[in-house]
């Protein structure tokens, strides 16, 4: 496995084909959305403890139910993307945008319950041992070994949107029997993406000394605008984090299963 190979194919897919302008319109405008909220409910608390007045109680609420339902389509939108990326012969595995979207969020839902509370109620049974003489060296180890699956969780809704099948995943055991195979590969696409991530604040960077150069001194706008930028960057960057997930699930981990 090449994965920086791996990684500049994930950025073609993504970047080139049919579309492709149109759809990261599209994305930028849904992830600036999500921007734009996020950085209206910092000001927002900032403004709270300044103050100490509260807001429109309306206006936040619209604006909670915009970031979830936006939130929910993006992420139905992601896995989408990752039921695409198995097909090797794909040039672009950019979804196009449709109700659809809403659909594979809800369905992958239960899914994403359960092992959310397989992992809280295993870090609570570990974190309760911390206080119990004698054996708290075993409950920070198994503390810090689930924190350490959670990594490995991810492949398990890599799985299920292959075929969008949920047979099988519901295996407690999956996410150690994941390690052995994936823990190499996983930790070198870490290290890789790690600049990655920093070039992807950048723009954001430039946009805020371009801004100060020309003398905008309205600091809310320019946390807006910084905001936008990082929040699409962010998301086209996680779309080839789990582009490259999927090629480790079908080299090392499918072949297992």
């Amino acid at each position: 496995m090449n994965q920086i190979n791996i990684v500049k194919e994930g950025f073609s897919k993504i970047f080139f084909g049919e579309d492709a302008i149109i759809k990261h319109i599209i994305l930028f405008m849904l992830t600036g959305i999500i921007s734009i909220i996020s950085v209206y409910f910092s000001i927002t608390s900032e403004t709270i403890k300044a103050t100490k007045v509260l807001p429109d109680f309306a206006k936040v609420m619209l604006a909670v139910v915009i970031l979830a339902v936006v939130g929910i389509y993006l992420s139905g939108y992601n896995f989408k993307l990752v039921h695409n990326a198995f097909d090797s012969n794909k040039k672009d595995i950019l979804p196009n945008f449709g109700a659809d979207s809403f659909n594979v969020f809800w369905k992958i839902l239960p899914l994403m319950i359960y092992w959310t509370a397989c992992i809280i109620i295993a870090l609570i049974l570990s974190s309760s041992l911390l206080v119990v003489p004698g054996i708290r060296f075993i409950g920070l180890f198994l503390f810090i070994f689930i924190l350490f699956l959670c990594a490995f969780i991810q492949f398990i809704y890599i799985a299920y949107t292959e075929n969008f099948d949920k047979a099988g995943l519901f295996n407690i055991m999956l996410p150690i029997k994941f390690v052995k195979p994936s823990i190499g590969s996983l930790c070198l696409f870490g290290i890789i993406f790690i600049p990655i991530y920093i070039l992807s604040m950048f723009p954001s960077f430039v946009a805020g000394i371009i801004l100060g150069f020309i003398g905008v001194k309205d600091t809310n706008m320019i946390m807006y605008i910084g905001g936008i930028l990082g929040g699409y960057f962010s998301f086209v960057i996680q779309m080839v984090w789990y582009y490259c997930l999927v090629q480790i699930f079908k080299e090392k981990i499918k072949p297992i299963m």
